[in-house]
């Protein structure tokens, strides 16, 4: 298959409701006074190598291939997005998402709160980022999802 033209931000957030994750993990982090900092995150998975280059090429992001030894299924291309890059890109598909429009809400909200922690912005509000993180890991989860009060 021959892709051609450019991709727009429409078909680029139908992949992501349909190939893609929006996310937030937690990193142990010794240099920091809690012991750990979060970092947003959106990934895209596809076989094909090719969409996942053009996506990579015009959204920006860096690619892995997953492989796993003696496995018979096609390697997994995987476009990986950073902070720097969902500041810019979120706010653009966030009005075009369907399946993933609360987890866009949520990492843009992370986003905003993780830009408090430079001196210029005030305190960061890590009871906020650790309920954004539970909620992310609850709305990604496989599966079949039991309700939650909260």
């Amino acid at each position: 298959m021959k892709l051609s033209g450019k991709i727009g931000y429409s078909y680029f957030a139908g992949f992501v409701d349909g190939e893609g994750c929006l996310t937030m993990y937690k990193e142990k982090c010794e240099q920091t006074r809690l012991g750990y900092q979060f970092h947003p995150l959106m990934r895209i998975s596809n076989t094909n190598k090719e969409i996942i280059e053009r996506i990579a090429g015009e959204f920006g992001g860096f690619i892995v291939t997953n492989r796993k030894n003696n496995d018979v299924r096609k390697p997994v291309h995987v476009v990986s997005f950073n902070a720097n890059l969902l500041r810019k890109i979120l706010p653009n598909i966030l009005n075009l998402l369907v399946v993933k429009e609360e987890q866009c809400i949520l990492l843009l909200e992370a986003l905003d709160l993780l830009e408090a922690r430079h001196p210029h912005r005030g305190n960061i509000n890590i009871d906020r980022l650790n309920e954004i993180y539970k909620r992310l890991r609850f709305l990604n989860k496989r599966g079949v999802k039991k309700c939650r009060k909260n």
